[in-house]
């Protein structure tokens, strides 16, 4: 937790989230205050099993910093050769179609949780072709991200070997700092 010099500073040193977020906020006020160094930050989500851990403390840094989360969800589809094989796969009554569906209500779930909090929060969700990773790298350039937030993944050595990592693969290929928090 933060020290007595934290409080002296006004900074607010309650909270299992709060004392990265002081960091950060020193290293702000020491380079450039009055710019944020983060206004948006992406926080993409798993269908069912996002880490309310991640995103805890993704709402704990936009609190301190004034930033802006951005919700993703990455639906997959197969690759398809042409547009009408890609749009049955989305279809009213199709995997797909339950998977936006869910997404759609989840997500605006957690922007109105979000919101209700005091922090400025939208969804978006994103139906590709690409890997995951690719999808998530290539949203945060796209749309001005400045950080992407993501749990750290527990899997077995072989696991990471047979189906690799999307955080490690985010992490890899990303320009934008990646924050990692573990799920446990």
């Amino acid at each position: 937790q933060g020290s007595d010099d934290d409080r002296d500073r006004g900074l607010d040193v309650e909270g299992p989230h709060v004392y990265c977020c002081n960091l950060l906020q020193i290293w702000y006020n020491k380079h450039g205050g009055g710019r944020h160094v983060y206004k948006q930050i992406l926080v993409p989500l798993e269908e069912g099993k996002y880490s309310r851990r991640s995103l805890d403390h993704a709402r704990e840094l936009a609190a301190q910093l004034g930033a802006a989360l951005v919700l993703l969800r990455v639906i997959t589809v197969l690759p398809a050769g042409h547009e009408f094989d890609r749009r049955l796969q989305i279809e009213v009554g199709s995997r797909g179609a339950r998977a936006i569906a869910t997404a759609e209500t989840e997500l605006s779930q957690l922007e109105q949780d979000l919101r209700a909090q005091g922090v400025e929060a939208s969804t978006a969700i994103v139906i590709s072709e690409e890997p995951v990773a690719q999808v998530i790298v290539s949203y945060a350039e796209a749309n001005q991200c400045d950080l992407i937030v993501m749990p750290t993944q527990a899997r077995s050595a072989i696991g990471r070997w047979l189906f690799g990592s999307v955080s490690e693969k985010v992490r890899r290929r990303s320009p934008v700092p990646v924050l990692f928090v573990p799920e446990t």
